[in-house]
């Protein structure tokens, strides 16, 4: 049994909440699944470094935090509400790392968890608005705790932009750190793998077999991109591609997006199993700018399609182009065989639409 499958809503996907939750579980030392405080060290592990090293520095073995139940209590809580003005801030996971003594139980280090599975969930202001909300929540006059602002993702544009420019603008006492669920050393993924390779090597407590599956399904899943399957079907039957295999089915297409990503203005992708949606505000005043579909046939090799949306129900000076709906369309097939034509035919509509904004 899967119970991440089961917990899949009808698209195949499962919801961010439900990730949310098991993630604190597992990062929570007190909860029932056997990992002690493992996981949660291999967290802290990604997030230290020589600013706070000196922080950890009784149980640091090495490089890695040891024995953290032995100095330190910790309390960690799914979807913390903090006052925020007149209103709140939830915050996805808080860790709250006290002292163990009655006479030191203040937060000494407080690690608050953003959780994306999609990169089109991200909020720009979001993380100023929490970081905010922490310090209010947690300064007891001129004591503030450590506090780590833990911002976790898929590897998107908008993820990445929104953290850069929340980098720049948060309380300069929080650290603000970018996490990824997959595409770097540090990862989710990684710490997860790690894990199970610590505990296969004897250098952790032996994991009981159903969180062993439990884990691994997870793994799985955030390898799907959080999908039930990677070649789960839509409601048309249409197999479904996770966005490296949209990429690399064929060699031409990752090429063909590496220079667009290159050359034009794009400010974020939209993926949605068959289709990719190329999004720049710079070029149109909607935002969007092309898509790209992928269509299976049975009679011929994968093909994909090219759609243009100008946004503007005026004529184009090119015969592709047909009013629909006040967008206008262009529909390539076989792009694998002539990239450099449709690079052409996006740079006209690129002109096109700057002529259009003036």
């Amino acid at each position: 049994m899967n119970i991440f499958k089961i917990l899949t809503r009808g698209d195949g996907k499962i919801n961010e909440p439900s990730v949310t939750a098991f993630m604190g579980y597992l990062l929570n030392p007190n909860e029932d699944h056997g990992l002690d405080d493992e996981f949660l060290k291999l967290l802290l592990n990604a997030l230290i470094d020589d600013n706070n090293k000196s922080f950890y520095k009784e149980i640091i073995d090495g490089e890695e935090i040891r024995d953290l139940a032995s100095i330190f209590t910790v309390d960690v809580r799914v979807e913390r509400k903090l006052p925020f003005k007149k209103t709140s801030r939830d915050i996805d996971i808080v860790i709250e790392i006290k002292g163990i003594t009655p006479e030191n139980d203040k937060s000494i280090h407080v690690i608050a968890i953003e959780n994306k599975i999609r990169d089109a969930s991200s909020e720009a202001l979001q993380l100023q608005e929490q970081s905010a909300a922490l310090v209010d929540f947690y300064k007891d006059g001129s004591y503030l705790p450590r506090i780590s602002q833990v911002y976790l993702t898929p590897d998107g544009q908008k993820s990445i932009d929104n953290f850069n420019n929340s980098k720049q603008k948060i309380n300069s006492g929080i650290e603000l750190k970018h996490i990824r669920w997959k595409s770097e050393s540090g990862n989710i993924l990684s710490l997860l793998k790690k894990l199970l390779e610590l505990e296969s090597m004897g250098n952790v407590e032996p994991i009981g077999d159903y969180m062993k599956c439990t884990l691994k399904a997870f793994i799985n899943f955030i390898n799907t991109d959080f999908r039930s399957s990677i070649n789960h079907k839509n409601s048309t039957g249409r197999m479904l591609l996770t966005e490296k295999e949209f990429f690399e089915t064929h060699e031409i297409i990752e090429k063909f997006h590496n220079q667009v990503m290159n050359e034009f203005s794009i400010s974020k992708l939209k993926f949605t199993g068959l289709r990719v949606t190329y999004h720049s505000n710079t070029i149109t005043n909607k935002t969007q700018f092309f898509a790209l579909y992928h269509e299976p046939r049975k009679d011929k090799y994968n093909r994909y399609i090219l759609r243009l949306y100008a946004d503007y129900n005026e004529n184009y000076n090119g015969e592709e182009f047909k009013p629909d709906n006040k967008i206008l369309r262009i529909e390539i097939t076989n792009i694998e065989d002539n990239v450099e034509t449709v690079l052409k035919i996006l740079r006209r509509n690129v002109k096109y639409l700057a002529d259009l904004r003036d």
